[in-house]
């Protein structure tokens, strides 16, 4: 797959983040259906991982990485839970000055960090399988 249609894909997964989060926003899913946010934490990790391997690995094709499959998830899953890292503080920092109410609890805060994770782990895998 050429460079150009790698962004290509990445941007319309982003877009279709960004559509269904406005959907769930407007339609008030998030405070009726308890699984929207694990999805949308599970999706907002496999786009981070996406750019994480883009960025890491595919974007110059003149060096090769010579990590095997698990320095590579290592890698994405690292970057992956720090993006959720300050996702989830971005969230905390929107509470105390606006006091919203993002972050209901530390197990929620917990669980979205894992399903960041899950999420880039699932598309790190897929993307580096041999």
């Amino acid at each position: 797959m050429k460079k150009h249609s790698i962004l290509i894909a990445i941007a319309a997964f982003g877009l279709l983040i960004l559509i269904l989060q406005t959907f769930f926003l407007y339609f008030d899913i998030y405070d009726h259906a308890w699984w929207s946010d694990i999805l949308m934490h599970i999706l907002g990790g496999a786009w981070v991982a996406m750019i994480g391997e883009y960025w890491l690995f595919l974007r110059d094709s003149d060096s090769k990485f010579k990590g095997g499959f698990w320095l590579k998830l290592i890698l994405i899953v690292s970057f992956v839970s720090l993006v959720g890292f300050f996702w989830e503080f971005y969230e905390f920092s929107l509470d105390q000055i606006l006091l919203t109410t993002h972050q209901q609890s530390l197990p929620d805060t917990m669980g979205d960090l894992f399903n960041d994770i899950l999420g880039g782990a699932v598309v790190s895998c897929f993307l580096n399988k041999k």
